[in-house]
């Protein structure tokens, strides 16, 4: 999905000038077209989440944030997941996770805690 530079600073809660300076100091990926700033909403993500940057919630569609209630209503909370460090709890939790076939689990593993 592409987004406009007004579209990342509201998804990042950063003004406009923050996002040119991630740009211009830390490498947040970005394009061009027709002279204007584009990004991949995909690669904002993996940026945000390797460079400790809070994401809003609700994405681009304003400042709901999701309720404890509406996830123990869904199920799948897991609570005593065994591990004495992080690395060990997600282990433990992606184990108890229902992926589809074919999902490398290991990877998936390095990916969440590379982003922890």
């Amino acid at each position: 999905m592409e987004l406009s530079l007004n579209d990342v600073a509201r998804l990042l809660n950063a003004g406009e000038r923050q996002i040119r300076s991630w740009i211009d100091q830390q490498g947040l990926p970005h394009f061009s077209v027709l002279d204007e700033l584009r990004f991949n909403r995909e690669e904002i993500l993996e940026w945000a989440a390797t460079h400790h940057v809070p994401v809003r919630a609700a994405g681009l569609g304003g400042d709901t944030h999701p309720r404890l209630s509406a996830a123990l209503d869904r199920g799948g909370v897991f609570h005593d997941l065994a591990g004495q460090t992080p690395g060990e709890v997600l282990k433990e939790l992606l184990s108890r996770l229902p992926f589809p076939a074919g999902v490398d689990r290991e990877l998936l593993l390095q990916m969440v805690v590379a982003r922890e």
